[in-house]
């Protein structure tokens, strides 16, 4: 699947690729011009079921798995994650959102572990913490509030 936005030059192009990988436990993703220099960001990614949703989880290569021309980014081990919702040949994902995440924090009503940092907490709860969060969440429009959508182009 890739974003809706033709690449123009010195401007991102929001094309993403989704590939399963070998094991077909996961996709690699490849986000491709992710920055006006035209640098790539290679991901991956799992599909979640909770319940009656559906959430993906963005997760730092496997440089082992994936021989890379360019340095994988983030090089620090991350996630990103968010609801999926899946239509006929569009996708959008609803992101955990920075700013809520921020202000829950703030107000000390930051249900999942963290860490403070200068840019704000990072979450740092376990894997059934945060399926318990994302299932309690799902339908919280002000927490899953970063829409990406996509489109399937052939």
């Amino acid at each position: 699947m890739q974003a809706e936005a033709s690449f123009k030059h010195g401007e991102k192009s929001q094309r993403m690729a989704f590939r399963k990988s070998a094991d077909s436990t996961e996709y690699e993703v490849t986000l491709f011009d992710s920055d006006n220099k035209g640098m790539n960001l290679a991901l991956t990614a799992r599909m979640v079921h909770l319940g009656n949703f559906h959430f993906i989880d963005f997760g730092t290569a496997d440089a082992d798995k994936r021989k890379f021309r360019e340095i994988p980014f983030p090089a620090i081990e991350s996630h990103s994650f968010g609801r999926i919702h899946l239509e006929k040949g569009n996708v959008r994902i609803d992101f955990l959102g920075d700013d809520w995440v921020k202000e829950q924090g703030r107000a000390g009503k930051l249900e999942l572990a963290s860490v403070r940092t200068g840019n704000g907490p990072v979450i740092s709860a376990s894997t059934e913490e945060l399926r318990k969060f994302a299932l309690e969440h799902a339908e919280d429009k002000e927490a899953f509030s970063e829409p990406y959508a996509l489109s399937r182009k052939k």
